[in-house]
């Protein structure tokens, strides 16, 4: 069977293509968790992950939410194929998970076609499967060795230890870069909200997105001071929607992880929000989630980190976005 991602088909034959495959999309190696990924003959796949709960009473509930997320973004009439991995050392929540997700997807129309338990050294066959002796010792696997790590650091992808590695991704760079972004924020004067003003600013903002994400280039202080300015007045920061595609959105994430980084807290919610919105766009969920957490920690009534929020909850697939026509923003409208 074969997973697309935007560009980079990669054909799944073994659990250990499986079990590269998961860090490599979610970037980052999960621990205690419930991993669904799935695949159809209509080429959209899907891949969640969810905390394994320290209740064995709270395993369906858990269940329940990836389950019904895979069955939202399946393609109708299409055959679905699901591969679940169970990453514990707990042989029988992983067993029991295992047997609850099939439960949950085999009626809705999906084959489970893979079924097992990883401890990051070994997997295991659950349900089952596989022979007695895979199902004793397990096999030995090491996704470092496997071709999908050694692409990610060819394309320059980063991908964590965990997802409090992830997620530190995310905070201050240094105190000195974040006090520089401060200082430079201090001495700027009040946005003009005059419409004329504001329509050049969000030219000026436009502008400086394309080129960074053209040039993979991180602005300096005094761009990020004013970036910083500008998409706090929110008919601004829409404007930063214009340009991005999916095929673009991953270059335009890390320019806002690179904004986000340098960001006083006072400030970073409204670029945590665009990290948020961004990584979700390009199919980072992971990322996604980090950054509106990150958003409302700062801003707990931050509109755009909540929409993606929402988007997130009910795992609206990233093809639902249309580009924003210019002509519908509040600036540019009438």
């Amino acid at each position: 069977m074969t997973v697309h991602r935007p560009g980079e088909p990669f054909a799944i034959r073994t659990e250990a293509d499986v079990l590269a495959l998961v860090p490599f999309t979610l970037g980052f190696h999960p621990e205690d968790s419930l991993v669904l990924v799935t695949t159809s003959a209509a080429g959209r796949p899907f891949h969640a992950r969810i905390d394994l709960p320290d209740e064995p009473g709270e395993l369906p509930v858990v269940v329940d939410v990836i389950a019904r997320a895979a069955v939202r973004n399946s393609d109708a009439g299409s055959s679905t194929l699901a591969m679940v991995v169970a990453y514990t050392d707990d042989e029988c929540v992983a067993e029991a998970a295992a047997e609850l997700i099939a439960s949950d997807l085999e009626p809705a129309g999906f084959e489970v076609v893979m079924r097992i338990r990883a401890d990051g050294r070994r997997w295991f066959p659950l349900g089952g499967g596989g022979s007695d002796d895979r199902a004793c010792a397990g096999v030995p696997y090491d996704v470092r060795t496997h071709e999908l790590t050694a692409r990610a650091v060819v394309d320059g992808r980063v991908t964590f230890g965990s997802r409090e590695e992830l997620v530190e991704s995310l905070a201050p760079l240094d105190p000195e870069a974040v006090e520089e972004v401060l200082a430079a924020h201090a001495v700027l004067p009040p946005l003009d909200v005059s419409r004329a003003a504001l329509v050049q600013e969000a030219e000026w903002l436009r502008n400086q997105i394309r080129g960074h994400v053209a040039h993979g280039t991180v602005p300096g202080p005094s761009e990020i001071a004013r970036i910083l300015r500008a998409v706090r007045h929110r008919d601004v920061r829409d404007l930063a929607w214009c340009d991005v595609t999916r095929e673009d959105a991953e270059r335009h994430a890390e320019l806002w992880r690179a904004v986000v980084r340098r960001s006083p807290e006072e400030l970073v919610a409204a670029p945590a929000g665009l990290l948020a919105f961004t990584a979700w766009l390009s199919g980072n969920g992971a990322l996604s989630w980090c950054a509106v957490d990150r958003s409302l920690c700062a801003d707990p009534d931050h509109v755009l980190a909540r929409l993606v929020g929402q988007a997130l909850e009910t795992a609206m697939h990233p093809t639902a976005w249309r580009p924003v026509d210019l002509t519908e923003l509040a600036l540019y409208a009438g």
